[in-house]
């Protein structure tokens, strides 16, 4: 396991690692989460106390992202129009207890 250079807090697995099973994973408390999504949040850098617009939010990764990154304080709007996909959101919201 590598630190990511550009991406605060990322760890980077080496190819064909599967954690989707691990207990940190299902509990919530670590999100297997591509680079690039990684980026818009890290990209944004929002602080405590923001207020932000997630426009397209399911699964809910970059969403649960946003709220570790603002320490929990603040407001996150995660729109998503499917209804299967935004149960999806609410229950990584959930999961991960943003």
């Amino acid at each position: 396991v590598d630190k990511d250079d550009m991406v605060p807090d990322m760890l980077v697995l080496p190819p064909g690692t599967d954690m989707h099973k691990h207990p940190l994973v299902t509990d919530g408390k670590v999100f297997l989460q591509g680079k690039a999504s990684c980026m818009v949040a890290a990209a944004l850098s929002p602080k405590p106390g923001w207020k932000v617009i997630d426009a397209c939010a399911a699964p809910g990764n970059k969403t649960v992202h946003l709220a570790a990154l603002m320490n929990g304080e603040g407001s996150i709007i995660a729109c998503e129009l499917n209804k299967e996909r935004a149960k999806t959101l609410q229950h990584t919201v959930r999961r991960s207890g943003a």
